[in-house]
């Protein structure tokens, strides 16, 4: 019995961990949240060609520059016990999961 939970949430754990890298086709999960800021800020229409050229100086410039850096840098900040990685596997969780988190991140972003 302990070794089916002990299966189930090794499984799961890997899943949480795997899954951002595999949903925004990057190669590591502080990446993954990067990308994952950045298309939470995409626009709602695309008749909003500001926003689009924002979005694509971001996805240009940012992104490559960064491969995960920024995000690493402050899940270390937010989560000093856990491994950046998992720090940001956490907080990739969360930003999907919880709507108020959404919210408030594209509200600070307008």
């Amino acid at each position: 019995m302990v070794g089916k939970l002990l299966l189930i949430g090794v499984l799961g754990a890997g899943f949480g961990y795997v899954y951002p890298i595999w949903n925004e086709s990057t190669h590591t999960t502080c990446q993954a949240l990067e990308s994952r800021f950045i298309a939470m800020e995409a626009p709602l229409s695309p008749f909003h060609p500001g926003r689009l050229l924002e979005q694509a100086v971001l996805r240009s410039t940012v992104e490559p520059l960064s491969s995960g850096r920024i995000a690493a840098l402050e899940m270390k900040q937010r989560y000093p016990a856990l491994p950046a990685a998992v720090g940001c596997a956490v907080r990739y969780w969360t930003l999907l999961l919880d709507p108020r988190v959404q919210r408030a991140i594209q509200s600070a972003m307008k």
